[in-house]
């Protein structure tokens, strides 16, 4: 069986008021927003990599390449 202990006042709000008490609910939403963080990162990391090409500093590459690579 899983136990939370939620030591964090925000947490605890969240726990409460978003997920009604919810372990499961908990869980799927901190899934949920991990992966939101990894796609954003992935973006961002490709939109660093696209100005670094137009500069000059990286070498160009294909598109299907490029996106493969995120």
């Amino acid at each position: 069986m899983l136990a939370l202990n939620i030591d964090n006042q925000e947490i605890e709000k969240f726990y409460k008021q978003e997920c009604n008490n919810n372990q499961s609910t908990f869980v799927e939403n901190i899934l949920q927003y991990i992966n939101i963080y990894k796609i954003k990162a992935s973006v961002k990391q490709g939109m660093e990599e696209i100005k670094e090409m137009q500069s000059g500093k990286r070498d160009e590459q294909e598109l299907r390449s490029f996106l493969d690579e995120l």
